[in-house]
């Protein structure tokens, strides 16, 4: 509308009035669509995607509309967000900038493999600053009594775990609703609409509201009100016994008539149709309207037998259901669920994140999503951290009244990691991806100390996270465990050994000087650890990292000798009145099942590892006769026996002695002879030397040996069979029902030797392995807490023996610059707890990581 004299002139002023209408589409829910979830590829994890930068785009056009028409809210609220704009882009930027090389790969939920941003990881001061909020009114929290049924005694700090679990499943504050607005929302009055014919405004009609929110973009015409809080949370306890926890909540914890809201969905479903055996409908009953009791818990592969005996145990005897939903013979759950001759005892049905993202792929709905769970228990949650991986997505259609996230380590390295787990339990409004990441993902990619004051208000109400070294409030450790010594032994390679592993670190130090010369470092990151890995492989056994070479690891069988057959093949090949030393080696065969102080004649000490030669039976140490060979063909000389000069004696064909410890059937020891024929390295004769000690110490000893490598497990089985011990393997190959068979039979009760050789990937979280109290760390992980989650697998709750760690490192080697980086960040998370942190920014950060692994001094 314009006001202007009929006749225009140079000069004249106009006076215009622009009126500004929104369209009804404006004030409609947005939807964000997973496009980029769908599209197969998930290395956009952490990066804004082109929906969620269309809703960024939009929310700035409207704030700039409104400040051009002077459309102010009535809280203020816009001039914070815009705040978080200017963070946010600037973010943006950066974090586009840097894309590039970032990648890497990770595996998540059981077995699934995805790309994600390798940048700006979190700190351990970060975590600690993170956590410490939570945790600081732990101790002071009320006990609650687990019901009759349940048959174990809870602790203290597990009475306390129950409270706060029971509070939060049955808490009463008016259905969890709330009347007053969203506190992201903020309200707007629309102007009052001038009469297009007068030009005058009727200052007595009603204002007119609307809402908008400054974060999201999003608008409405009705008062958006505050979501209902979740319920569940996150329970973050280290190594306490989160299975027990739970498992008393399951018996305390039914929901009551009363309690079931008006809008909550019963187990009466619109059913699939189903056909029998004879390919005809099956007639089954209709549902009935019964509330939600059955309980689901989702865990890796290797824990669901354990966590099916954990319930069993802890309850008596038909007041509780277990089903383990796994495998090819997966039981009807709607049966499972409504079945009429026990629908009074609490049903758990365990199964797998493999389970669930296969069933969340088929075409047609499975009962496992169509089913409303009474609750809903993901065991070591963390492996749906991903938000676009399957098992994320599969976990998400999930429907429960109550949800529980189990984990050690709700945040893996990235604040990103904690979205899956508020999303999993609901929680409005951090549960919706745009929020979280205006609030605190690109806060805190834009050096933000908001970001993390945020984390700590949305986990102080739904995280409960302990640890065993933490005190009550009378000032003992909520956790008495029996003491736990831990040792690094430095070894020393053998010559071959390090000559090999100084040619191979050459090479690749070689190769990353050059990268970083030319800058080239973040665009080859995945390449260097890879070299990285191979420096490792390299420090447990050259085979594994020599292509060419042959151990014998795979191939060769252990060949034994009894004494007697021996003695007899001595005797038919000797004759003893013509030869003098016949009747010398017979008696030193026949005497050796009885002598352990035989002295070595080349050191002069108590021999290891009693070694014979050929021919002549002379015998010593296995390290003395090796060297003394060795001496001999860098001489260039005949290697011979060093007492009779018999010869040439070869290291394949030497026989060591192998003692095996009394059995029922032989009380006393015995001896075997078995022929030098396979390339051990120091590693493994250094687990030897300890195992040998303990069979001597305790014949019934129980030890689990860790290693990252399943290829080193493939050599350990191998000394392992030489030497006549009984072992076990358990790795991520193996399927349920083997792993549950090989824990089972190490637990079992046995007068004789018992050890377990482990995956740390597979074995490191989760199992209970307090039947041993001696644990061996073969190789070492770039994160510590990694390799005391394994040992926690030993030293936990149930152990009542002092448990022994061993740590094997080999000097001079890359193992000795990951316990440099170990150090550094375990000294970081000490200052943060003491109060003394500076900001979170004295982690090192990857690229010093790889200097110091390539540094000078190892």
């Amino acid at each position: 509308m314009t006001d202007c004299p009929d006749k225009l002139s140079t000069g004249l002023g106009l006076m215009v009035t622009l009126h500004v209408y929104m369209l009804s589409e404006a004030f409609k829910p947005l939807w964000v669509s997973n496009k980029e979830e769908d599209s197969g590829f998930s290395f956009n994890e952490g990066y804004e995607t082109q929906e969620e930068s269309y809703l960024r785009e939009r929310k700035a056009a409207i704030l700039k509309l409104f400040d051009v028409i002077g459309l102010q809210p009535q809280d203020g609220a816009k001039s914070e967000a815009r705040k978080y704009d200017q963070k946010c882009e600037d973010a943006i930027n950066d974090l586009a900038r840097r894309k590039a090389g970032k990648i890497k790969k990770e595996v998540v939920g059981d077995g699934e493999e995805i790309e994600v941003d390798a940048t700006e990881e979190l700190s351990n001061n970060d975590l600690s600053l993170i956590y410490r909020k939570a945790q600081q009114n732990d101790s002071s929290m009320p006990m609650m009594e687990p019901a009759e049924s349940f048959n174990l005694t809870l602790k203290g700090y597990q009475k306390q775990a129950l409270s706060w679990m029971f509070s939060i499943e049955h808490e009463k504050d008016g259905s969890n609703r709330s009347t007053s607005m969203h506190p992201l929302w903020s309200q707007y009055v629309f102007p009052p609409e001038p009469n297009f014919d007068s030009g005058s405004i009727d200052l007595t009609v009603d204002e007119k509201a609307f809402y908008f929110n400054p974060y999201s973009g999003e608008m409405s015409l009705n008062v958006p009100r505050a979501e209902r809080r979740c319920r569940g949370g996150i329970l973050a306890d280290v190594g306490m016994g989160k299975t027990i926890m739970v498992s008393a909540l399951i018996q305390t914890s039914q929901l009551s008539g009363e309690e079931v809201d008006e809008d909550e969905p019963m187990q009466a479903r619109t059913r699939q149709l189903r056909i029998d055996k004879a390919f005809r409908p099956s007639k089954r009953q209709p549902g009935r309207n019964l509330p939600p009791s059955a309980t689901l818990i989702v865990a890796p592969t290797s824990l669901l037998a354990q966590w099916a005996e954990e319930i069993q145990r802890s309850s008596q005897p038909g007041t509780l259901k277990v089903i383990v939903w796994h495998g090819q013979n997966r039981l009807d759950l709607d049966a499972v669920v409504e079945s009429d001759e026990d629908n009074k005892i609490p049903k758990v049905v365990v199964t797998s994140y493999g389970t669930l993202a296969s069933e969340h792929a088929k075409s047609y709905k499975s009962p496992v999503f169509d089913i409303y769970w009474l609750r809903i228990v993901l065991d070591e949650a963390h492996a749906c951290k991903s938000r676009t991986s399957k098992t994320a997505k599969a976990v998400y259609d999930l429907r429960a009244r109550w949800r529980w996230a189990v984990t050690g380590t709700p945040i893996v390295n990235k604040l990103e990691d904690l979205f899956s787990l508020l999303k999993f339990l609901g929680h409005k409004p951090w549960s919706e991806y745009p929020y979280f990441r205006s609030f605190i993902t690109l806060p805190f990619l834009a050096h933000d100390p908001k970001a993390i004051e945020i984390v700590q208000v949305i986990l102080e109400s739904v995280l409960l996270r302990r640890e065993k070294n933490m005190l009550d409030t009378d000032g003992k450790r909520i956790v008495e465990l029996p003491p736990k010594e831990v040792i690094i032994e430095a070894l020393e390679f053998s010559s071959l050994e390090r000559k090999i592993y100084d040619s191979i670190f050459l090479k690749v130090k070689q190769n990353f000087d050059q990268l970083e010369a030319k800058g080239l470092i973040n665009k080859n990151y995945t390449h260097i650890l890879a070299m990285l890995m191979r420096l490792r492989r390299a420090v447990l056994h050259p085979s594994l990292v020599l292509e060419n070479e042959d151990s014998g690891a795979r191939s060769s069988k252990s060949r034994t000798f009894d004494i007697n057959d021996l003695v007899k093949n001595f005797n038919s090949d000797t004759d003893n009145s013509d030869n003098p030393n016949a009747a010398f080696a017979e008696g030193v065969l026949a005497n050796l099942a009885d002598d352990e102080t035989a002295e070595c004649p080349i050191c002069f000490d108590v021999m290891e590892t009693p070694t014979f030669i050929p021919g002549c039976a002379h015998q010593c140490c296995k390290d003395c006769i090796l060297t003394h060979i060795a001496t001999c063909e860098e001489k260039g000389q005949q290697p011979n026996c060093f007492a009779c000069g018999r010869g040439p004696i070869k290291s394949s064909e030497l026989l060591e002695v192998v003692r095996k410890g009394p059995t029922n059937s032989q009380p006393s020891a015995g001896v075997v002879l078995r022929r030098n024929n396979f390339q051990s390295s120091t590693k493994l004769e250094a687990l030897l030397k300890h195992l040998r000690r303990l069979r001597e110490e305790d014949p019934a000893f129980r030890a689990v040996v860790f290693s990252q490598f399943t290829s080193f497990l493939d050599l350990m089985q191998v000394v392992l069979q030489r030497e006549k011990y009984d072992y076990y393997r358990f790795d991520g190959t193996m399927d349920v029902k083997k792993k549950s068979n090989t824990i089972s039979a190490f637990k079992a009760p046995s007068n004789q030797p018992k050890i377990l050789i482990i995956s740390l990937k597979a074995g490191g979280v989760g199992l209970n392995l307090t039947t041993a109290n001696h644990v061996f760390m073969m190789d070492c992980w770039w994160n510590a807490a990694t390799e005391n989650q394994a040992i926690d697998r030993v030293h936990r709750i149930g152990q009542e023996k002092t448990v022994y760690v061993t740590h094997f490192i080999v000097s001079n080697t890359i193992e000795g610059r990951i316990l440099q980086i170990q150090k550094r960040k375990t000294a970081i998370i000490r200052e943060a707890f003491r109060g003394s942190g500076k900001d979170g920014h004295a982690d090192p950060q990857s690229i010093e990581n790889l200097k110091i692994m390539f540094g000078e001094d190892g």
